[in-house]
């Protein structure tokens, strides 16, 4: 693109060698992203889209990143994404806005106009990846302010050009113009000093982010992993309650929210519920085959009720699933060492230090072991 804007020869031999390491680069992100993909997808989710309401999400969330640069009235952490069966009919707008954005790059390029062509071509050939990944794949949520940091640099650029236009055309005087300027200027600080207030702490940020996705006349099954992370933190500030009460609403939800039940069978083994943390941890299981968190706290469970069998077994299963999983591999230490299995204590405990250097507890246990 500055090429372009610098009237250089795009296909001449230097040019092309000076990209070389640059499309080499890109084709490795892309072949990163592609390769994710299925990691990307959330398989936890109650709603699927076809690829063609995928496409259409892509098309929202760039008229979205668009028009909350020039109206940030409604940020949110979280954009959640709508019931298959409720997509709003506005979200259909994005198509000719789209398109119109294509038509406008197209009249550019034709009329020469190399610096507003530069700019909109900067934010969306910046966001295509984004785009790309979104299309192949659905998650958690639509979209993501940190992807157009990069890209709104564009749309920037795009503003100054029009806003240095409209002083070169005389339409409108320099006084009136620069206290426009002042007042937005006001306004934006204003935005952003409100803004900063979501994000005093983690529990503030998921707060907002409910309180501006939230539906008053049904459950939104994508506030599932909001309500599940504010969860997590008031766990973290040891408020059993309101984590519990945060997982509740996960699952209100969305039922097939599996990570709503591990934390939640992690909140009531944690406060002695032991019946009510195995049924969430079966659950877990159940809608997370292949989650090792969900075998290790199982696993942990069993022990701790003296099911030393059915314990080593999940921590085996858990191991199995993900080799550096440490609960897992620290409890079965543990376990091993208080059924005075000692061979295959000392055995395993080399292994974790290895991955895990340092642990005091895991040390002592070494120690103990090599005194006997």
């Amino acid at each position: 693109l500055i090429d372009y804007v610098r009237d250089r020869n795009l296909f001449s031999r230097q040019v092309l060698l000076e990209k070389v390491p640059y499309f080499l680069i890109t084709i490795i992100f892309a072949g990163i992203t592609l390769s994710i993909k299925d990691e990307m997808q959330n398989d936890e989710m109650m709603i699927y889209f076809n690829p063609l309401h995928r496409i259409l999400f892509s098309m929202v969330s760039f008229a979205i990143y668009f028009l909350n640069f020039l109206f940030p009235l409604k940020l949110s952490t979280f954009y959640t994404l709508p019931p298959k069966d409720a997509i709003p009919f506005y979200y259909y707008l994005a198509v000719p806005f789209f398109i119109a954005y294509l038509y406008a790059i197209y009249r550019t390029w034709k009329n020469s106009n190399k610096l507003v062509f530069f700019a909109l071509v900067f934010f969306l050939s910046n966001l295509f990846l984004t785009f790309l990944s979104q299309a192949l794949s659905i998650r958690d949520v639509m979209l993501a302010d940190r992807y157009i940091y990069i890209p709104l640099i564009g749309i920037g650029l795009l503003v100054a050009y029009f806003v240095e236009n409209l002083l070169k055309s005389k339409r409108i005087n320099q006084p009136t113009l620069y206290k426009g300027i002042i007042l937005v200027g006001v306004l934006l600080c204003i935005g952003s000093f409100t803004r900063s207030q979501v994000w005093e702490n983690s529990i503030t940020v998921f707060s907002d982010a409910i309180e501006k996705e939230d539906w008053s006349d049904r459950n939104n099954p994508y506030l599932a992993l909001v309500y599940t992370n504010r969860g997590v933190e008031r766990r973290a500030n040891n408020d059993l309650p309101g984590a519990l009460e945060d997982y509740n609403k996960a699952l209100e939800a969305n039922p097939k929210y599996g990570t709503a039940y591990l934390n939640r069978g992690n909140a009531y083994f944690l406060s002695n519920q032991y019946n009510l943390a195995t049924q969430d941890f079966e659950m877990a299981i159940q809608l997370m085959p292949n989650s090792a968190r969900a075998y290790s706290s199982r696993g942990a469970l069993r022990a701790s009720q003296q099911n030393n069998e059915l314990a080593l077994a999940d921590f085996g299963k858990a191991i199995e699933l993900d080799p550096r999983n440490r609960d897992a591999l620290r409890n079965r230490i543990k376990l091993y060492y208080f059924l005075n299995q000692s061979l295959r204590a000392l055995e395993e405990i080399p292994k974790y230090l290895s991955i895990y250097p340092g642990d005091p507890e895991v040390i002592n246990i070494q120690n103990a072991l090599v005194a006997k």
